[in-house]
């Protein structure tokens, strides 16, 4: 018998996603790191953080710190993080997560955003109440 073989490559558009959709709130000099999470087959590619109100892709500096890695042993599941070092009204608004792959010969580019808020300390004011006084006689 004759046997032939066949060589079948799956191809996945890339996803783009973060751990939880909540609003990111930083009081006044705190950090915090957001994790975002990408797959796609072939390996994504181009992956990035935009700041939103401006358009700017965000790279590591004073205010920020940027990192990418394979999450596993295969290249198709990526991780990036956007770290806001110390927190200034300056750096609030929406960071876009965003990364392309090429399937069936066509580019294909997700975004996931990340909203960020500059937030007061909570402020409670204690009212001071006089309580009466009894005498003992």
């Amino acid at each position: 018998t004759d046997q032939k073989s066949i060589m079948l490559n799956v191809e996945v558009p890339v996803t783009v996603t973060f751990e939880d959709n909540s609003t990111v709130e930083l009081l006044n000099g705190e950090g915090a790191i957001i994790t975002c999470r990408i797959f796609g087959k072939p390996s994504p590619t181009n992956i990035k953080w935009i700041r939103s109100s401006d358009g700017a892709e965000v790279n590591s500096n004073e205010f920020y710190s940027v990192q990418t890695y394979n999450a596993s042993e295969s290249w198709e599941k990526m991780v990036t993080t956007l770290q806001i070092k110390h927190m200034v009204t300056s750096l609030e608004g929406k960071y876009e997560c965003r990364a392309e792959n090429i399937v069936g010969g066509k580019l294909e580019s997700k975004s996931a955003y990340k909203k960020v808020l500059r937030v007061e300390p909570v402020k409670i004011k204690v009212k001071k109440k006089k309580v009466p006084t009894a005498t003992l006689r």
